[in-house]
């Protein structure tokens, strides 16, 4: 048994243990014990895996990982699927907008009508100007 990548934290180890599962291979994810010099951090898991098997597993779990949108997404000019988000202006200027018109009217109708009141005995509702 080999160790194919050392982790920190056990659910980045449990997943690429899920993954190799997945693809046939089978694996554990095991907290060895190591005498190391006071002051150093040894990992704290590693995947195993089969020697017959260490060259595949090692090669799924040490390709780059794309995120599971931008698998879907594919670019229309070369079809593609490494793509990212890209915010630009049009739409920037359209979230300002939808954000900052309530809040120039709520502000106008304020000290333009006043504020709205209503009373607590009658339930009269009235403006009240500054």
């Amino acid at each position: 048994m080999k160790a194919v990548k050392a982790y920190e934290v056990y659910e980045e180890a449990e997943f690429d243990q899920i993954t190799l599962l997945a693809e046939g291979i089978d694996c554990k994810v095991i907290a060895p014990k190591y005498d190391t010099p006071r002051g150093t951090r040894p990992p704290r898991y590693e995947l195993i895996v089969e020697d017959e098997n260490f060259e595949n597993a090692k090669e799924i779990i040490l390709k780059p990982e794309v995120e599971g949108f931008e698998r879907i997404i594919k670019c229309t000019r070369c079809n593609k699927g490494d793509v990212y988000e890209y915010w630009d202006e049009e739409n920037f200027a359209w979230f300002a907008w939808i954000l900052i018109i309530p809040l120039i009217v709520s502000t106008f109708n304020k000290f333009a009508f006043g504020e709205l009141y209503v009373c607590r005995d009658c339930g009269q509702k009235f403006r009240y100007k500054l």
